[in-house]
């Protein structure tokens, strides 16, 4: 009852333009300090992050295609940003600002994939998706 008391006064921002993408909520569900409810996107820019071992760095290109499956669906995409692995320190010195990576990355790889716009309306942010790079070629 607080909380609705507190909503009603309570004005909601975002630093940018876009679309607002509710994650993973259900009623009477327990929320905790720092817990992102919400995510805010501008469709154009959306992106396929995959996490790979150190060891298979020269398996990836920038540029390289991509085939990826959400929801048994395929998609194709290029590689457009390969990222240093992020050790745990690292993850801790950057807090949970925005751009810092979430624990499935700590030690390795991070791989950005495109998403073409035809192909953003059917994706949610925090889908899983199945990740294929084509052999270099």
């Amino acid at each position: 009852e607080r909380a609705k008391g507190n909503a009603a006064a309570t004005e909601i921002t975002a630093p940018v333009d876009g679309t607002v993408y509710i994650g993973e909520l259900a009623e009477g569900m327990e929320v905790q300090a720092g817990q992102v409810l919400a995510n805010v996107g501008n469709s154009d820019s959306m992106w396929i992050e995959a996490y790979l071992e150190p060891e298979q760095q020269d398996s990836v290109r920038l540029g390289q295609v991509a085939d990826y499956y959400v929801d048994r669906k395929k998609y194709e995409g290029l590689v457009m940003e390969i990222n240093q692995p992020v050790d745990d320190e690292q993850q801790e010195a950057a807090g949970n600002t925005e751009g810092s990576y979430g624990e499935a990355a700590s030690g390795k790889l991070v791989v950005r994939i495109s998403i073409s716009p035809e192909d953003v309306s059917g994706m949610k942010i925090g889908e899983n998706a199945e990740v294929r790079f084509l052999k270099k070629g």
